[in-house]
């Protein structure tokens, strides 16, 4: 698969980062749409609130399933607000993504999808002394686009071994085993977790430690609420297990696991998101990089260890791809 990694650190503030991470996903073909409310691109210095389009660069199946990411970001409040979401469940008058209850945005990428809760809470999910500085905090992400998605790890600085100082989601397409592409009616999924998901204990489970979504979906224009990703719920299983867990074979060989059998409210999909690959925290540590070959494609991809869930450095530790690795 083609893949774009961008990077960068030592960010002050989340206004900072998400100009600069917006600026980056316009290198991959993200399109600006509205700065602050209002349509245009022009970004300022000051500027808070934006709306980009997708487009069939990282989705092959763009053209006929539309969708866009919206983010707000806030140094006062100390938050960060991101929805996944079809376009057409964007206002186009303000740019905001539309009410699905009175405090659930559609797409809201939070626990419930509700609006008091956000992607990045520096001081309620990620532990951060509410009287600190935010350049006590400089922050660093990981951005990374593929044919067929897009990838955000977050983090604060020097703080890996609280298990809760850092956000992430994965927006793609699901591919199938000896596939180079997803298939014409792969739905579109985001499985995302905030603040870690576990307040920095890995040996207890949380609901919403991972929950995932359906952004959309062929003849469904319209995103779902919101499920869990590690509990079993009313149609909808786990795909991932966040808690601290045994990954080393016999032989003394590392496992990595991608989700598999995801389901959307009318399908299974025997699909694997290759972009989400995770394994315990105790096998491979923050920044080393594997080559791994979840489809069995021609060459293998490496991937590279982000944050651990859990405090010291324990629990599950995701992996996101970063570039192609060697021939098979």
């Amino acid at each position: 698969m083609a893949i774009k990694h961008l990077t960068a650190s030592k960010i002050v503030g989340l206004e900072n980062m998400t100009r600069d991470l917006v600026a980056k996903m316009i290198t991959a073909v993200f399109s600006l749409v509205a700065v602050d409310g209002k349509a245009g691109t022009q970004i300022s210095v000051a500027s808070k609130s934006f709306y980009l389009k997708a487009g069939n660069t990282i989705d092959p199946l763009y053209d006929n399933q539309k969708w866009g990411i919206i983010l707000n970001a806030d140094d006062d409040k100390k938050q960060l607000s991101v929805n996944v979401l079809p376009e057409n469940q964007v206002d186009t008058t303000d740019y905001t993504p539309a009410q699905r209850a009175a405090n659930v945005e559609v797409g809201r990428l939070s626990k419930s999808g509700a609006q008091d809760k956000f992607f990045i809470q520096l001081v309620e999910d990620w532990k951060m002394d509410p009287t600190a500085d935010l350049s006590a905090m400089p922050l660093t992400y990981d951005f990374v686009t593929t044919d067929h998605g897009v990838a955000l790890h977050v983090n604060a600085e020097s703080f890996d071994n609280t298990g809760t100082a850092f956000s992430w989601f994965v927006v793609q397409r699901g591919v199938q085993l000896n596939d180079v592409k997803p298939g014409d009616h792969s739905p579109l999924f985001c499985i995302f977790s905030c603040g870690g998901g576990l307040k920095g204990d890995p040996d207890v489970i949380q609901a919403d430690a991972i929950q995932r979504f359906t952004v959309i979906e062929d003849g469904v224009n319209a995103a779902t609420v919101p499920l869990s990703a590690v509990q079993p719920t009313p149609d909808s299983a786990p795909i991932i297990n966040p808690l601290q867990q045994v990954m080393i074979a016999e032989g003394n060989r590392a496992i990595v696991l991608f989700p598999q059998m995801i389901n959307t409210q009318r399908y299974v999909y025997f699909a694997t998101l290759d972009m989400l690959g995770y394994t315990s925290a105790d096998v491979l540590s923050a920044g080393s990089v594997v080559q791994l070959n979840p489809l069995n494609a021609e060459n293998k991809t490496k991937y590279k260890g982000m944050n651990a869930n859990g405090r010291d450095n324990r629990g599950m530790r995701l992996m996101l791809p970063i570039d192609i690795g060697d021939a098979v």
